[in-house]
């Protein structure tokens, strides 16, 4: 028996396979998203990726010729969702929007119902940007700084805790991980309840966390907090000035993508089909402007180039996984066709 676990995004479409792919598609589909409307410290912050997707529907339909219904699923964290897409049938009406984070390491970790070969990229949508958020008052402004002042302090300074939530590793803690190895130092990755700045970092429960820059720009609380470092070399709306990968000299191997998928078997013009859809969607002035607004970096590549990005990603998660020792030896989790 398949049970589902962790956070993923999903489109659903249901229905029987076209008499010919030229008419696809033939009827309303349903987009399914795993995400939950608000923001976890309350039920009245949208949550700004949500938001992004629920606009993207009445514009997809229109550029589809055909009526989406958006469903909001987000039980067992999106696993569920991508399981089902993994599981559906091979007619093109069963769609998911993935982050890769945690899609992708979970995966390689064995941690989901589904393997890769299941699933199929149509289309990549934003980069998700993320930060490292510290209290206001700690003592050092940007990573670098951090580094210089554990180095001063001798072989007996304790580590900076980094927050994460029991599980595998996430992507988010991995691309500061490696941060800090390239800084000079390591963090001490400790468990927590929930990733919200307020409890975990006024607290005292670890000295930093790693959360979206969207998710941050709306916490009602933020100017109690700063961002030691942005997980990016650009710099995205709301950014601007803060430190990054470029001003401190960081290069990461890894990326937090947004990505359409199918199941593997659909057949090619279905995706052709919908990655031309998508990509029209989205660079329409109102979604695109609505992306950076947001905090997120646009990101668009269409059926001919997504499975090598991808592939590359994977692979590049595989040995950065390795490298910290959460693989004990490498398992590709499969490629997709390119």
């Amino acid at each position: 028996m398949r049970r589902p676990a962790v956070f993923l995004v999903l489109f659903f479409w249901s229905a029987a396979a076209p008499a010919a792919f030229g008419e696809w598609p033939e009827h309303g589909l349903t987009l399914v998203a795993p995400m939950f409307p608000t923001m976890p410290w309350d039920q009245e912050t949208p949550n700004p990726q949500e938001a992004i997707l629920e606009a993207l529907v009445p514009r997809l339909s229109r550029e589809l010729g055909v009526p989406v219904h958006y469903e909001i699923k987000a039980e067992g964290s999106g696993v569920l969702a991508a399981n089902a897409v993994a599981l559906a049938r091979e007619d093109g009406y069963v769609l998911t929007a993935l982050g890769n984070d945690p899609a992708v390491n979970l995966v390689i970790q064995g941690h989901t119902p589904y393997i890769w070969g299941e699933m199929a990229p149509v289309a990549t949508a934003w980069r998700v940007v993320y930060v490292v958020v510290v209290r206001s008052g700690y003592p050092y402004n940007d990573i670098r700084g951090l580094a210089a002042g554990l180095k001063a302090g001798g072989r007996n300074t304790s580590p900076p805790r980094l927050a994460r939530l029991k599980g595998p590793v996430g992507l988010r803690e991995m691309m500061a991980l490696e941060a800090a190895k390239q800084a000079g130092f390591n963090w001490e990755l400790t468990v927590v309840d929930r990733l919200e700045p307020a409890p975990v970092l006024l607290e005292g429960q670890a000295e930093a966390l790693v959360m979206p820059l969207a998710d941050f720009r709306v916490y009602p609380r933020r100017d109690e907090f700063k961002v030691l470092l942005v997980l990016s070399e650009e710099e995205p709306l709301g950014a601007v000035g803060w430190p990054n990968l470029k001003n401190q000299d960081l290069h990461l191997t890894v990326n937090s993508f947004c990505a359409f998928y199918l199941p593997a078997k659909v057949n090619w013009r279905v995706r052709n089909r919908l990655s031309t859809a998508i990509n029209n969607t989205l660079r329409l002035k109102a979604v695109a402007e609505r992306v950076v607004e947001t905090g997120l970096l646009p990101y668009l590549v269409d059926s001919e180039g997504v499975g090598a990005v991808l592939n590359q990603e994977y692979a590049n998660q595989v040995k950065l996984l390795e490298s910290f020792g959460f693989l004990e030896s490498s398992s590709a989790p499969g490629a997709f066709p390119e």
